[in-house]
């Protein structure tokens, strides 16, 4: 019970056991027995369980946000494309899987609602780029961004029996409707 465990390995832990128990139910305790290590390799890394919470939104918004907007920027010139290639990394791994969890503990603190609605922003600002760099004006690339990332952080969350493909099937014709 001594192997190592990296920070992204904790902090990955943590946001699985937000997702299942909420953040009332998130201890040291309980990661260090899921990571299958001592509870030493977590001090090694945080300095304590609010230490833990920050960096848990502070991944969140790079790992989930900040990278595929640096990823997607490189990704084509055509925006229609670009749209569905950023569909296809928030799929491939799960990027709104743990949205609905975060959202939940933002209700209950008002920091990490502030930091939540942070990144809302900055999504909500890149989607929109995108609409608009496909022609559409006004209020309609804002409306079609919201649309977008609502889609995106509920899909995980609903009609848990679709498959994979199903929900791939679904995120294509989702993107098509948006971009007429």
């Amino acid at each position: 019970m001594n192997k190592r465990v990296s920070k992204d390995q904790w902090l990955q832990a943590a946001l699985d056991s937000l997702l299942e128990h909420g953040v009332a139910g998130l201890s040291i305790e309980r990661l260090s027995q899921d990571l299958d290590t001592s509870k030493s390799g977590f001090y090694w890394h945080f300095t304590n369980k609010d230490d833990l919470l920050e960096s848990i939104l502070s991944y969140w918004e790079s790992e989930f946000t900040d990278t595929v907007i640096n990823s997607s920027v490189q990704l084509t010139d055509n925006p229609q494309k670009k749209l569905q290639q950023i569909s296809n990394m928030i799929m491939d791994h799960q990027l709104g899987r743990y949205d609905m969890a975060l959202r939940i503990w933002g209700n209950e603190d008002k920091g990490v609602k502030k930091r939540i609605n942070k990144t809302d922003r900055k999504r909500l600002a890149y989607i929109s780029s995108i609409f608009r760099d496909m022609g559409f004006r006004g209020k309609e690339p804002e409306n079609r961004g919201r649309l977008f990332i609502l889609y995106h952080a509920y899909l995980h969350n609903t009609f848990l029996d679709d498959s994979d493909a199903e929900k791939r099937i679904q995120v294509r014709a989702f993107n098509k409707l948006l971009m007429k």
